[in-house]
């Protein structure tokens, strides 16, 4: 057998993990909104003093983006105070409701884990997967891009947050991917390391991982973007952390793509491609070959008009 790497959203996922994935998303959303509103104006959103709480751990959480990030978020986080509608659709919570303390409450389900891996006697030969970056193709330009009548460019930005078979999340910081001409489509990164998983955390296998890619064309300083777009990694795998509870690893992935895509834009102010999501499974330590190399794959990532392609190759280590 082969390994298998297929792209994945929620809408992959049976109807309960993707209705728990849903719950997960948008608790996460409500207690990153409740924190960034609170680093933002103290008073007016009050976090409890317990610090077990979601919305205390989402106000830790927001509290590590950098100075200078914050402060270009500013602006569009007092819009987003004055914007009743939005506040709400975004946490589910009322702005009256959400200004008190603890107003942020929320129970993970335990849902069945699917198949236990087969667990095998055998040391494995292998200690993990790693996934490295090889090129982004600009297949179609995005509106205004890099075939327009004015020959205009895009600046590719790109992160990522992976997730192990145990269902453990972390997070890439985003790069600067390339600038993208009419004379210069195409970006080769070599073997560029983009994040690795563990391979021993499950027993057995098949072993499921998932990695989630952030692209963003940038309009502005493409330094502050990749800020602000690892920012917003980091305090979504934080959150992931102490909210899955017994949710199975389809329904962390899920979370982590509806999440990125809800809080994304209150970050940043660029053109956000919505989150890609790679599935991949591992049915065994030799389904990439006696060398544990895979060739290449690729995968189409679009919106506002254009598609980017990005290749990448998995390596057991």
């Amino acid at each position: 057998m082969s390994i298998e790497a297929t792209q994945f959203t929620s809408a992959s996922l049976p109807e309960a993990e993707r209705r728990e994935a849903g719950r997960i998303a948008q608790g996460i959303t409500a207690a990153v909104v409740k924190g960034l509103l609170h680093r933002a104006d103290p008073k007016a959103f009050a976090i409890s003093a317990d610090v077990d709480t979601l919305e205390n751990q989402a106000a830790a959480a927001v509290r590590s983006i950098d100075a200078q990030t914050f402060e270009h978020m500013r602006p569009k986080l007092q819009q987003l105070a004055a914007d009743t509608a939005k506040v709400q659709k975004l946490t589910g919570v009322a702005v009256p409701e959400l200004k008190k303390s603890n107003a942020i409450i929320f129970k993970p389900a335990a849902l069945p884990q699917g198949a236990v891996p087969r667990s095998g006697s055998a040391p494995q030969k292998y200690r993990r997967l790693d996934l490295n970056l090889r090129k982004l193709h600009c297949v179609d330009e995005t509106n205004g891009g890099v075939f327009s009548p004015e020959d205009g460019t895009d600046d590719m930005v790109l992160g990522a947050i992976r997730i192990g078979a145990s269902g453990n999340v972390d997070y890439t910081k985003a790069i600067v991917a390339g600038e993208f001409a009419h004379d210069n489509t195409y970006r080769n990164f070599g073997e560029l390391p983009f994040g690795s998983v563990s391979l021993r955390t499950t027993p057995g296998y098949p072993k499921t991982f998932y990695w989630i890619f952030q692209l963003v064309e940038s309009d502005s300083d493409d330094a502050e973007v990749a800020a602000g777009i690892t920012s917003a990694l980091r305090t979504v795998v934080t959150m992931v952390a102490g909210m899955v509870g017994g949710a199975g690893i389809g329904a962390i992935a899920g979370a982590v793509v509806d999440a990125i895509g809800m809080i994304i834009g209150l970050f940043i102010d660029d053109d956000v491609f919505s989150p890609y999501g790679v599935a991949i499974r591992l049915n065994s330590e030799n389904d990439l070959g006696s060398d544990g190399v895979r060739d290449e794959h690729t995968g189409n990532i679009s919106a506002h008009g254009g598609t980017y392609r990005i290749g990448y190759r998995l390596r057991l280590v």
